[in-house]
């Protein structure tokens, strides 16, 4: 009997070991959970790209043109629309080169207001990371930017893509040109550097 009684008690001893031991690796599992830091969605690689003299434009894919048009942009007064479509359309980011000198070409021809802009990847850019929530911080990281280089583009012209805007992995490349044509749209990664390769652009 006391054998018995013994054997009893090292079995009960065991079970309530391995609770305990099952309890602790239970909680070092949920402190583990609650410490680990959220990882980012890896951001979309951004090109900046130029083309020389007059541009080369190519037929687009209807579908993806239609996904860059219908993608939720900010217009001026801060509401979520879809971009126009009567004029070409210039995507650029205020911190790209090629960018600043495509407006600023733009600006010296007079043209400015034949386009309609989109600010594209406005986090990016910079050494320290930009944090943009909404239209206001937009409109005021793009127009600092693009004051810097003196051109101030016309409010109802200009529209910005949120950060978690399709767009931003629907374009690849700033400056992208988009021109509507009678047989649909085209595109151009780049953009002209000359003042004829521009008017070329805009009688295509």
């Amino acid at each position: 009997m006391r054998i018995q009684h013994r054997l009893l008690l090292a079995v009960g001893y065991g079970m309530l070991l391995l609770a305990g031991i099952e309890f602790a690796a239970n909680i070092g599992r949920r402190a583990l959970l609650t410490t680990l830091p959220s990882v980012a969605p890896k951001p979309p690689a951004v090109t900046i790209v130029r083309s020389t003299g007059s541009p080369q434009f190519s037929a687009s894919s209807p579908a993806w043109v239609s996904q860059v048009l219908h993608a939720p942009v900010w217009n001026a007064q801060g509401h979520l629309v879809r971009l126009p479509t009567q004029r070409p359309i210039l995507v650029f980011a205020w911190w790209c080169p090629h960018c600043h000198a495509a407006l600023q070409e733009l600006k010296r021809l007079g043209d400015l207001n034949r386009f309609t802009f989109v600010s594209l990847w406005i986090n990016a850019g910079t050494a320290r990371p930009i944090t943009v929530k909404n239209a206001a911080q937009a409109d005021a990281v793009t127009n600092r930017g693009l004051a810097a280089i003196g051109v101030h583009l016309p409010a109802n012209h200009l529209y910005l893509a949120p950060p978690t805007s399709t767009m931003s992995h629907l374009i690849h490349g700033v400056p992208t040109i988009l021109v509507p044509g009678a047989h649909g749209w085209s595109t151009d990664n780049g953009a002209p550097t000359s003042g004829a390769g521009w008017s070329a652009l805009l009688r295509a």
